[in-house]
């Protein structure tokens, strides 16, 4: 977690309104509070084992969303990237620095595996990751298993209907 997020956000945070942001573990984090919406943004549980995801859903449902709370998870759409999977591109400029990657699947484990080669400020670094990509069958088992029950599922923000052309899969999950 980038420290320097987390000072920006409690910075921010509306002066005449009481909040605090956490930073903590999502498998183990217990709040005083109870919440009526969770938002995890972009993928980031597909960088975690399912056991791991497992234990956040099952953390989530018992000690962080309110009855009849909605937790919003915002997923990449595993058909679309199959669809569109570009195996080498690059990206940034002179000002930013440059990312060239490299992507492959794993089609036994259902991850996308990114091998990086960043350079900023003329200085080059590797990495390797690997993002679990689900099907919606497998987030909804998932979320399922945890005790969460799956009550929507988008392909963006406008509410579009999720097919296998939407970028993205928004899916709303409530602890009914």
């Amino acid at each position: 977690i980038n420290r320097r997020y987390v000072e920006k956000a409690s910075a921010n945070l509306d002066k005449n309104a009481e909040g605090k942001v956490y930073v903590a573990d999502a498998k183990t984090f217990i709040s005083p509070y109870k919440y009526a919406l969770i938002y995890s943004m972009e993928s980031s549980l597909g960088y975690l084992p399912d056991k791991e995801t497992m234990q956040i859903f099952k953390n989530i449902k018992e000690n962080l969303l309110s009855n009849n709370g909605t937790l919003v998870l915002h997923l990449n759409n595993k058909d679309f990237l199959l669809q569109n999977l570009v195996p080498r591109m690059w990206f940034g400029d002179q000002n930013t620095g440059y990312l060239l990657e490299e992507r492959s699947l794993n089609a036994l484990d259902g991850t996308l595996r990114l091998d990086q080669i960043r350079i900023i400020n003329g200085i080059e670094k590797h990495y390797a990751i690997d993002l679990r990509l689900y099907s919606l069958q497998e987030i909804k088992y998932l979320l399922e298993q945890a005790g969460l029950t799956l009550t929507n599922v988008y392909g963006d923000y406008d509410h579009s209907a999720y097919t296998s052309t939407s970028p993205y899969m928004i899916v709303e999950a409530k602890n009914i």
